[in-house]
């Protein structure tokens, strides 16, 4: 029923905040003070079992900037990327990129860019 619904997958990456400079990804007004933290955490992780289940929703979630935004949290969310020290919801935003890397190759593309693994 998400992909009946209009901006199903856009209204849910919008719960992860965006650039205050920028329109949201269904073209909403939403100030980033507007979705409680609860519900940005609870989004998170909606989005992270979404990705692991579905190829296509998980490419759905990264051209609506789910990558950009779930990075955005993690790096500020205190400690960043020393995952010794990392809280749980920066484990959480690096746990959906990985969910989408790793459930389509356009996506893991798009974040990983392009190459061989060795700076090709």
């Amino acid at each position: 029923q998400l992909m009946k619904a209009p901006d199903g997958i856009n209204r849910l990456v919008d719960l992860l905040g965006h650039d205050a400079s920028a329109p949201t990804s269904s073209g909403s007004v939403l100030s980033e003070s507007a979705v409680p933290e609860e519900v940005r955490n609870q989004a998170i992780l909606f989005l992270t079992s979404l990705a692991s289940s579905s190829s296509i929703l998980a490419r759905l979630i990264t051209f609506s900037e789910g990558y950009d935004r779930a990075l955005k949290i993690a790096l500020e969310s205190g400690s960043g990327l020393q995952t010794a020290g990392a809280s749980s919801v920066t484990m959480d935003c690096l746990d959906l990129c990985l969910a989408l890397a790793q459930a389509d190759d356009v996506a893991r593309e798009l974040f990983l860019g392009g190459g061989d693994g060795v700076g090709n």
